[in-house]
């Protein structure tokens, strides 16, 4: 499978991958066989990464293989692994999401670890403040970044803000360096306001209506009538 991946690099189909982590992560009936067949992959991926170029598909096999099973392959020490992933993340990769998957598994051995190592904290820095959006991500549950941030106050940092409180400000600090304006707009000319009349509403009831309309009616002239 490993070949598959080697040689196949961008034409095999992340399905084969996902399939192949399944695999790992299901196993089968029987616990032992399952563990043994997890530390193979541990160390052949171990292995792998002394080649100086793999394909992306592969390496994100990798990371996730380590971060999930590493503890099966007591030959290897977390420190050990972590220096392989760091050197990893020097390399040039067609996706650069592939970095990030780098960046979570030596994040995920570190919170094993419940501490940090001193050579772990130049590549913090440095993906920290990244172009990529992807390789910027926090996670604010993780605790064993406390101590780092501590010191880091401590000589004189900002502290986090979110960033709706940063454009809050932002916003504020514009208004402040406009400094007051002059409003130009002329005020309505109150006599140009015209009331209209009031409108005479025709009665909707017709018996009223009808009657309205016989009372106005000119009387004929009784004598006229008599005369003929």
């Amino acid at each position: 499978m490993n070949e598959i991946f080697e040689l196949g690099g961008s034409l095999v189909r992340e399905t084969v991958s996902h399939n192949l982590m399944r695999f790992l992560a299901e196993g089968t009936d029987d616990e032992d066989a399952d563990n043994e067949i997890r530390q193979f992959a541990v160390m052949s991926y171990m292995d792998l990464l002394e080649k100086p170029v793999l394909p992306d598909i592969l390496v994100r096999v990798i990371c996730w293989v380590l971060g999930e099973y590493s503890y099966t392959a007591s030959e290897y020490e977390s420190e050990v692994i972590l220096e392989e992933l760091v050197a990893l993340l020097e390399r040039k990769f067609e996706d650069p999401g592939t970095k990030a998957w780098v960046l979570s598994v030596i994040g995920k051995l570190m919170s094993q670890m419940g501490q940090l190592v001193g050579s772990m904290r130049d590549v913090l820095e440095k993906y920290a403040s990244a172009v990529d959006v992807e390789l910027r991500q926090v996670d604010e549950s993780l605790t064993f970044m406390d101590s780092f941030v501590s010191e880091a106050l401590a000589n004189g940092a900002s502290p986090y803000k979110p960033m709706s409180e940063r454009r809050v400000e932002e916003k504020i600090k514009e208004t402040l360096d406009q400094g007051p304006t002059l409003n130009f707009t002329p005020y309505e000319n109150p006599m140009k306001k015209h009331i209209n009349p009031p409108t005479l509403q025709a009665d909707k009831n017709p018996a009223v209506t009808e009657g309205r309309a016989k009372s106005q009616e000119i009387p004929k002239d009784e004598s006229k009538i008599k005369e003929t």
